[in-house]
């Protein structure tokens, strides 16, 4: 971890490489503001698929905005069934004869569907703004940025408000990068075949941008080994406070890690901590697998095991950093 001049610490940087290039939006939630900004070779169909399933869900005004790259573009047709309920709304982005992002024709669609807010009716709104290749130039961006402002209060009136604004990272300009970083509470860049860089909460250290650290990447091979070869303990660890089961602790890791096991691996690590009297497991009414859960014994071990494995890595990374 590195330090500005005013030796703040900024612990909120961290990157992890997402498995497949897969990438997750399902924990974003009200008043969450998050920049994407991706490459050609990034899946981008199921994280925007998830993000709005979710909103619909939590009945939540959904606002779709994209550059029409084709007239069969959809989300999905479960999605699109929503949209003659009023709650999903698609909207591609107009362009001028210069395939420049035309605002001012986008605005017509835009604020026709806006109408179909009613107060009280949503627990909040959702804006998904995939704006692809279509901003080129600083002044466009700024004046995009300004639109879509205008466009945010307007959601306003169905509740919280969460936001994802997306980008073409080879149709920005570096200078657009800082100006669009310091417009969002978080950052996802996913624009390289072997990482991605992830700034949780970019609003804290936007101010500071100039002596902002730099991103520790974490190659994928590196992540896997490191979880694999510590795998009882971030188990034990992850089942202290909750019971599980073993497809919720995979995607758990997933999530935390970015890194995909299968259930071959946990499975057996599981039964072998239950038969070591670490775990107990029960199955409960209406489901259908094992759900997991420390013994005494294996409570004790685990605060014992937690606090050696984090002195190893503190002596680790001492050791490392000379």
């Amino acid at each position: 971890m590195r330090k500005t001049k005013d030796s703040k610490d900024y612990k909120e940087y961290i990157s992890l490489p997402l498995y497949n290039r897969i990438l997750l939006f399902s924990e974003l939630r009200g008043n969450d503001n998050l920049l994407f900004i991706y490459d050609r070779n990034t899946e981008k169909f199921r994280p925007f698929q998830s993000f709005i399933r979710i909103g619909i869900e939590n009945r939540e005004f959904c606002l779709h905005l994209h550059q029409n790259h084709s007239k069969g573009y959809t989300l999905g047709n479960f999605i699109e069934e929503f949209s003659n309920k009023g709650v999903y709304h698609r909207i591609p982005l107009k362009q001028d004869d210069q395939g420049q992002l035309d605002l001012a024709a986008t605005s017509i669609d835009v604020d026709a569907k806006l109408k179909d807010i009613e107060k009280g009716r949503f627990a909040g709104a959702r804006l998904l703004a995939d704006y692809g290749e279509l901003v080129r130039s600083p002044a466009l961006l700024t004046r995009l940025l300004e639109w879509e402002g205008n466009i945010r209060k307007k959601l306003g009136a169905a509740g919280p408000i969460t936001v994802i604004g997306a980008y073409d990272a080879d149709s920005l300009q570096t200078d657009m990068m800082g100006t669009l970083a310091k417009a969002h509470r978080k950052v996802l860049v996913s624009a390289h075949s072997e990482t991605t860089f992830y700034l949780p909460e970019f609003s804290s250290v936007a101010r500071e941008a100039e002596t902002a650290p730099s991103l520790n990447l974490i190659s994928k091979d590196v992540a896997d080994e490191y979880v694999k070869a510590s795998m009882e303990t971030i188990l034990l660890s992850m089942l202290k406070d909750d019971a599980m089961c073993g497809y919720d602790l995979l995607k758990e890791i997933y999530q935390k890690f970015g890194v995909l096991l299968s259930q071959g691996t946990i499975y057996p690590l599981l039964h072998h901590l239950e038969e070591r009297g670490l775990l107990k497991s029960e199955t409960p009414p209406n489901t259908r697998g094992k759900v997991y859960s420390p013994t005494d014994s294996g409570k004790e071990l685990i605060e014992k095991r937690v606090s050696e494995f984090l002195h190893m890595q503190q002596y680790v990374a001492h050791f490392l950093s000379k």
